[in-house]
């Protein structure tokens, strides 16, 4: 919808961004989202202010609460989300939004997101870009379903000056001309965009000059870029990786040592540890989630539980710890 305010013409569009700055469970998070509120003209604006304003308030009041500094990553995602769907649900479908919402853990690099059939997030890396995840199985916000819909939280470690790209759908959306017969010519092809973030080394004024050259933007299109360590030194990089690398397998080792000799109160130590500074893996997860039942400490369990889950909804050990979770519940 084009409206005139001041002798200008304005459009009105369902897309909205935001960049933000979390203290969760392992220090400080660069958390973005960009969201597409399905609908014309005043319809998709009216979903983008509904997400703007309830996004906003829960960012908020995470800043001021002093437990968000004990929360995982992955479970302050996936009550983000809940809380939006709960809301866009109670709109009986009048209002839809697909939506990347991520989470980068500043010190160990580990990227966290949850992807609401969205366009998929381009990962651009010395020169190649590449999509980072295979195509989103989460419906868009507002899409009542029947029974639990699983979340998923995927994750991915960063490099320094790795940059990672999200957009509307805007960016697919070309018209690239007319046939013979009159008839429009729309962009099909997915892995344009993909290129073109390669072609333009990941610069977003470069991409939009790509984009309208390949065609004519028929939907609104917006972007966030965010970029990990940028302009880090390649050499100062080099040791860096080195020694960390060194350290990571020396932490990963001895909790799995600790783990074989059901060194419990070990387990749980290097877990910390190695989650602060590099990631636990989804086994890991499980491990220390074990570790922490052994020693009485059920709450905790339960949190490193519902971590795993959130990642391997049908991983190896899923079955148990939802079955656990579920004893856990009724006690």
């Amino acid at each position: 919808m084009i409206t005139a305010v001041q002798k200008r013409q304005l459009e009105i569009g369902g897309d909205f961004s935001s960049g933000d700055r979390l203290e969760l469970l392992n220090g400080p998070c660069t958390i973005f989202l960009n969201g597409d509120a399905m609908g014309k003209s005043m319809q998709g604006a009216g979903g983008a202010l509904v997400l703007g304003t309830v996004y906003k308030s829960i960012i908020q009041r995470t800043q001021k609460a002093a437990s968000s500094r004990t929360m995982a990553p992955e479970i302050w995602l996936s009550e983000t989300f809940e809380e939006l769907q709960s809301v866009f649900e109670s709109f009986d479908g009048s209002m839809l939004v697909s939506l990347v919402v991520g989470l980068i853990e500043e010190e160990s690099g580990m990227f966290y997101w949850i992807n609401a059939e969205h366009p998929r997030i381009v990962l651009y890396r010395e020169g190649v870009a590449t999509f980072l995840e295979a195509e989103p199985e989460i419906r868009k916000l507002g899409v009542s379903y029947f029974g639990e819909q699983q979340i998923e939280v995927r994750s991915r470690r960063l490099r320094a000056n790795d940059v990672l790209i999200s957009g509307t759908d805007g960016r697919d959306d070309l018209l690239l001309g007319h046939d013979a017969r009159g008839g429009v010519l729309m962009n099909e092809n997915s892995r344009l965009f993909v290129d073109l973030v390669q072609a333009a080394d990941g610069v977003p004024d470069r991409l939009f000059g790509l984009l309208r050259e390949h065609g004519e933007l028929t939907d609104d299109i917006s972007m966030v870029r965010v970029v990990y360590r940028e302009d880090a030194s390649l050499v100062d990089e080099a040791d860096i990786l080195r020694e960390r690398a060194a350290l990571e397998s020396e932490l990963r080792d001895e909790l799995a040592l600790a783990w074989r000799e059901e060194r419990w109160a070990a387990v749980r130590e290097v877990a910390a540890q190695i989650d602060r500074e590099f990631g636990l893996s989804d086994t890991e997860l499980f491990r220390v989630s074990s570790a922490a039942r052994k020693l009485g400490a059920r709450r905790f369990a339960a949190a490193c539980a519902r971590r795993y889950l959130l990642r391997a909804p049908r991983g190896e050990h899923a079955l148990s710890l939802h079955s656990w979770l579920l004893r856990l519940a009724e006690d």
